[in-house]
C-alpha cells in the first residue's frame, strides 16, 4: 500500500498544473462548456447517491453488529445453543423434568449472557455450584447425575490457560443444566410421581425453577436457592439426619448377620455365638447399650435369650412394623439381616417421595402412609394426630393419590364392586345358600335406587350374567362393610377412607387387608375434626348424625387435602427410625426407574464422560 501511494505521488502532475491544462482546454473550447456542466453535475449527483447509499449500509452493519465484545459474546451463546440439543456429558439425556426446556427459557430472560463467565474469566461462583452439587448426598440425591467430576475437570481447564469460546459456552451451559436439573430433584423428585403412580396429580409448583435459579446465580446465592427448593416439613429434616447416620454405619462396615434358623422365643437357650452376633446386631442401631449383653451361661456353649435383650428385639420388631413378641422368627430374622447400605437405600426412596409433597400443606390436611399403616392430621405443616388404618392387600393395592376430600357421608351405603362380587362372593354363595341374608345384602336390578330382587330367586350364575343388570347393595348398618362413616374424594378408582365393623385389625402388625380403600382406625375422630374445622360442627352433632342412621351426605365447606404416600423409612423419636412393609414392591419400581439408562445399577448414575 504504502509503494503504490508513492508511485501515484511520483507520476502524478502537480494540482497546479492539472488546473492550467483545464483552464486551457476550456478557453480552446468554449463551445462544450454547457455539455461539461451538465455531466459534472450528474457526477456530483451520483456520487452523493453512492455516498448517501454507504452510509445508510454502515448503519444498518453498525445496528446488526453487536457494539462491544462482550455482545459479540452473548450473540455467540445465542447462536452456539441454536446448534446443541442439550448439554454436554449426556447429562439431560434422560429429562422427564424438562429440565433442558428451563435451561434455554433462564438464557432467554438473561439475554443470552454468559452466566459463569465474565471477561472471558471464570467466576467465583461457578465453583460454589460444584461443591454445592457435590453436598446432594445430604438429600439422597447422587452427585454424579449432575456430572460433578466433568465440571471438576473442565473448571481446572479454563482457568489453566487459553480456553476457546465454544468450550466456554459448553461449560455454561453445563454448568446450568446442572444448577436447573438439581434443583428440579430437590423440588419434584428426581423420579417424579407420575412415573410410579398415574393417580398421583402432579401440581405445577407456584415455584418458577428458571427464574429461582437465575436469581441465585446473580445474587451469588445458590445455597439459600437450593435450601429453599427443597421441602421444608420436619419429616425431611429429621430422615435426612437419618441418612447421615445409616451412611455412616454403612460406611464403616455395617452389621454382623445374625445367623440360625427356625424360631427362638424368650427363654430358650441358642448357641453363644448367635447371642453375641445378635447384641452386636441390636448395639449398632441403639437398640442395647454398651453394657447389655446374653444371660444365663451354661456349660455346653449355649446361653439363654431372655430379659433385656428379647426386650431389646421387641423395639426392634415395632420399629420395622412387626409383630411385637419377642420372638426370633423368620420375619424377624430377615429385618435383622437386612444391611445399612439397603435401609440407606430405602431413606433415599422415601426422602424422593417426600419431594412429591407441596412445600404448603395448609392449615389442616390428611396423611395416609401406606408401609406403616398410619394415618396422620397435619395442622399449619406438623402432625398433630396419629391413628391406624388398614390398606389394600397386594393383588387390591391401595393406590398412591393426591386429591381433596369434600364430603363426609354418615351411615353409608355399600355398592358392592363388580370384582368383589365374582371373586369372591359367588364363590361364598355357591358353598352357602343363605350368604346374602346372613350379610345383609340385597339383590338390586339397575342403577340409581334401583329395583331390589328377591334373594331367593337369585343364583350365583345369575349374578356373573352382565345382562341381567343385577348388583349387590349392602344398606346402612352394623354389618355394613363401611362402618358407619366415609370420607370422599371423588377419583376414577373409586378410593375413599371409611369406617370397618372389623376392628381387630388395627392390633395387627401387617395391615393390608382390604380391597385398595383405606379402613380408619378413629373415623368418628376424624369427622369431628374435619367437620369442625371446616363447617363448624361440634361433637354432639357429629354423634346426632350417625345415631340417626340415616345415609346423609354432608358436603365441607372447603375441601381437605389428602395425600396417599408410601414412605417405607419414617423418623421416630423412640427408635430413630421405622421401616414399613413394601407391600406393593414399589420401592423396586423407584429404584429401577432412578437406574435407568446406568451402568451402575448399585448406585443408579451414569458414568458416561464427554466424547
Amino acid at each position: 500500500m504504502l509503494v503504490s501511494l508513492l508511485s501515484w505521488t511520483a507520476c502524478s502532475p502537480s494540482v497546479e498544473a492539472t488546473r492550467a491544462a483545464s483552464d486551457s482546454s476550456q478557453a480552446r473550447k468554449p463551445s462544450d462548456a454547457g455539455q461539461k456542466g451538465t455531466e459534472q453535475e450528474e457526477r456530483r449527483a451520483k456520487k452523493s447517491e453512492r455516498k448517501a447509499d454507504e452510509t445508510k449500509g454502515k448503519k444498518k452493519d453498525e445496528e446488526e453488529q453487536p457494539r462491544t465484545s462482550e455482545e459479540a459474546k452473548d450473540q455467540g451463546l445465542a447462536k452456539h445453543l441454536k446448534t446443541i440439543s442439550g448439554p454436554p456429558w449426556g447429562m439431560l439425556d434422560e429429562d422427564p423434568h424438562g429440565a433442558w426446556d428451563s435451561v434455554l427459557t433462564l438464557y432467554e430472560k438473561t439475554g443470552h449472557q454468559p452466566l459463569w463467565f465474565r471477561d472471558d474469566a471464570l467466576r467465583a461462583r461457578a465453583a460454589a455450584l460444584v461443591s454445592e452439587l457435590e453436598a446432594a448426598t445430604d438429600h439422597g440425591l447422587d452427585p454424579r447425575d449432575y456430572r460433578t467430576e466433568e465440571l471438576g475437570a473442565e473448571l481446572q481447564a479454563a482457568v489453566e490457560g487459553d480456553y476457546p469460546a465454544t468450550d466456554r459456552w459448553n461449560l455454561d451451559v453445563a454448568l446450568t443444566s446442572a444448577a436447573v436439573l438439581y434443583g428440579a430433584h430437590l423440588l419434584r423428585g428426581r423420579i417424579l410421581p407420575s412415573e410410579v403412580e398415574a393417580l398421583w396429580e402432579s401440581r405445577e409448583p407456584k415455584i418458577l425453577l428458571p427464574a429461582r435459579i437465575a436469581s441465585g446465580i446473580e445474587e451469588d446465592s445458590l445455597p439459600d436457592t437450593f435450601d429453599s427448593l427443597a421441602p421444608p416439613h420436619s419429616g425431611y429434616d429429621l430422615l435426612q439426619k437419618r441418612l447421615q447416620r445409616y451412611r455412616k454405619i454403612a460406611e464403616s462396615g455395617g452389621w454382623p448377620e445374625v445367623p440360625g434358623d427356625g424360631v427362638v422365643e424368650p427363654g430358650d437357650e441358642i448357641p453363644s455365638e448367635v447371642l453375641d452376633a445378635l447384641v452386636r446386631r441390636l448395639r449398632a442401631e441403639g437398640f442395647v447399650g454398651p453394657a447389655t449383653g446374653p444371660s444365663g451361661e451354661t456349660g455346653d456353649g449355649t446361653r439363654t435369650y431372655r430379659g433385656a435383650l428379647a426386650d431389646a428385639v421387641e423395639r426392634f420388631q415395632k420399629s420395622r412394623t412387626l409383630t411385637v413378641d419377642g420372638i426370633l422368627g423368620p420375619k424377624t430374622r430377615l429385618a435383622l439381616n437386612r444391611t445399612a447400605s439397603e435401609i440407606e437405600q430405602s431413606i433415599r426412596t422415601s426422602l424422593d417421595r417426600w419431594r412429591w409433597m407441596p412445600h404448603d400443606l395448609g392449615s389442616l390436611a390428611v396423611i395416609v402412609n401406606i408401609p406403616t399403616y398410619e394415618l396422620f392430621l397435619y395442622r399449619n405443616g406438623q402432625a398433630a394426630e396419629r391413628m391406624g388404618v388398614v390398606v389394600g392387600k397386594a393383588g387390591w393395592p391401595t393406590r398412591i393419590i393426591r386429591d381433596e376430600i369434600e364430603t363426609v357421608v354418615f351411615n353409608p351405603v355399600w355398592n358392592v364392586p363388580r370384582s368383589i362380587v365374582e371373586d369372591e362372593i359367588v364363590p361364598k354363595m355357591q358353598e352357602n345358600p343363605d350368604y346374602l341374608a346372613e350379610e345383609g345384602l340385597e339383590v338390586v336390578r339397575g342403577w340409581g335406587d334401583g329395583e331390589i330382587v328377591p334373594r331367593d330367586e337369585v343364583s350365583p350364575e345369575d349374578l356373573l350374567d352382565q345382562e341381567r343388570e343385577l348388583r349387590l347393595r349392602q344398606p346402612s348398618g352394623p354389618k355394613n362393610a363401611l362402618g358407619r362413616i366415609k370420607f370422599l374424594f371423588p377419583n376414577k378408582e373409586n378410593i375413599y377412607l371409611h369406617d370397618t365393623p372389623a376392628g381387630h385389625l388395627f392390633g395387627e402388625a401387617d395391615r393390608s387387608f382390604s380391597h385398595g380403600c383405606v379402613r380408619v382406625e378413629q373415623p368418628v375422630r376424624l369427622a369431628n375434626v374435619l367437620l369442625n374445622d371446616r363447617n363448624g360442627w361440634t361433637r354432639r352433632e357429629v354423634q346426632a348424625a350417625i345415631r340417626r342412621g340415616e345415609n346423609e351426605h354432608v358436603s365441607l365447606d372447603q375441601t381437605v387435602p389428602v395425600y396417599i404416600t408410601y414412605l417405607t423409612a419414617v423418623p421416630a423419636p423412640e427408635t430413630g427410625l421405622i421401616l414399613g412393609q413394601d407391600v406393593y414392591d414399589l420401592d423396586d419400581r423407584h429404584a429401577s426407574l432412578w437406574n435407568r439408562g446406568s451402568d451402575d445399577p448399585e448406585t443408579g448414575s451414569d458414568r458416561r464422560t464427554a466424547g
